[in-house]
């Protein structure tokens, strides 16, 4: 009943009712075209009138036309309402992981970046915040209150710099990228560090790619407007073949008018889908992740990670320096041979025990199970071994 009751306020019918109005219309005209004759006489409007309404031919079709039409008018409606949901499930998906690296980049900075850097945390938090905003501006209708809107948010969360450099540009996603990159960088992190952050920066630049794909790719208008065309001359066609097969006659014109509403309402859900970002609640998702990051951020203020490589990027450069500042090797006179350091020289000598044992055992094994044995090899120049 709550569906029922809510009927008088649905979008679908504040959307159609232009459309649901006119097959109306066509429905009751037909009625009062055909039953004219009825008409006149309960209105006593004298014979004349009963004459010539009498004279009227009768106006209908039969349902044959419609019957093999309708498989045809179901497959463009499911054709469309698949496609335009299918746009609207790769958006929110794309928004999901906007919302995963939001998060990601914003952790990774708090706990790698030096505790003493905290204006620099301070800053990628407000910068990460400001993508999402930037994005839905982005993809979003460019009018005024658009352009109001976004300066405000942006000077709620950015500094005054930061909120002129971005006015100012045209892409803003991607410039927010550039900054972020940039003040990665001036945290002077571990290489290692540096590009694990770098790597979630570089799929913002993937998402805004895949928002604009779809923004700017429709579905082609010559489909819409073909299944458009299609299903208003089927509807406002349809109390034609409705009128011979319902009596009384009368009923056909709220029967039209319920079945103009849901077919004309599978049209408009695909069409308000078809633009997903304008269905998307995406300033609830901006607005979840800023509490999210704020809150690490506040909570890194009062309490800082003290997250350090253990034996990781920082000691290898002290491995480095120690290795290439040992002392080289002496030249090799002539005639003199340089002795081995010990590890070597012990390696050498278990390679040639195991060589030796091998060998001996290859040239003496049996045959067994029905294989042959080993043969022995001898050396090229006819020589045998020892």
């Amino acid at each position: 009943m709550r569906n029922l009751s809510s009927l008088p306020v649905s979008t679908t019918i504040r959307a159609n009712w232009k459309e649901v109005l006119s097959v109306t219309t066509v429905a009751a005209a037909l009625c009062l075209w055909n039953d004219a004759e009825a008409a006149a006489a309960a209105l006593s409007l004298g014979p004349d009138a009963v004459a010539f309404a009498k004279s009227l031919p009768e106006l209908s079709l039969p349902g044959l036309p419609f019957t093999v039409s309708s498989a045809s008018l179901s497959l463009l409606l499911v054709f469309r309402t698949n496609k335009a949901y299918e746009r609207w499930w790769e958006a929110r998906c794309i928004w999901g992981a906007i919302i995963n690296t939001c998060r990601d980049i914003v952790r990774q900075s708090l706990v790698r970046m030096d505790p003493q850097d905290m204006a620099l945390k301070a800053e990628v938090t407000r910068l990460v915040s400001a993508f999402p905003r930037s994005l839905i501006y982005h993809v979003g209708e460019r009018t005024d209150i658009s352009n109001l809107v976004l300066e405000k948010k942006y000077r709620k969360i950015l500094t005054d710099e930061e909120t002129d450099k971005l006015l100012k540009c045209t892409h803003k996603p991607m410039t927010v990228t550039g900054m972020l990159a940039d003040a990665v960088h001036r945290a002077k992190l571990p290489v290692i560090d540096e590009m694990k952050i770098d790597q979630d920066i570089t799929k913002f630049s993937d998402y805004y790619g895949m928002c604009e794909r779809i923004f700017k790719t429709p579905i082609p208008l010559s489909y819409t407007r073909l299944t458009s065309r299609f299903l208003s001359i089927w509807l406002l066609t349809l109390p034609l073949a409705l009128y011979a097969a319902i009596t009384p006659h009368w009923l056909i014109i709220p029967i039209t008018a319920i079945i103009a509403f849901f077919i004309f309402g599978i049209e408009e859900i695909a069409f308000q889908i078809e633009e997903p970002f304008s269905a998307l609640a995406m300033n609830a998702m901006a607005d979840g992740i800023d509490a999210s990051i704020f809150e690490a951020l506040e909570l890194e203020k009062k309490d800082p990670f003290t997250f350090k490589p253990r034996d990781g990027a920082d000691a290898q450069p002290q491995k480095f320096a120690a290795f290439f500042s040992k002392p080289a090797a002496p030249p090799r006179e002539a005639g003199v041979a340089i002795e081995a350091e010990p590890e070597l020289a012990a390696a050498s000598t278990v390679v040639k025990n195991v060589e030796g044992r091998f060998r001996f055992a290859a040239s003496a094994a049996p045959a067994q199970d029905g294989l042959p044995g080993l043969p022995h090899q001898p050396r090229p120049d006819g020589a045998q071994e020892d």
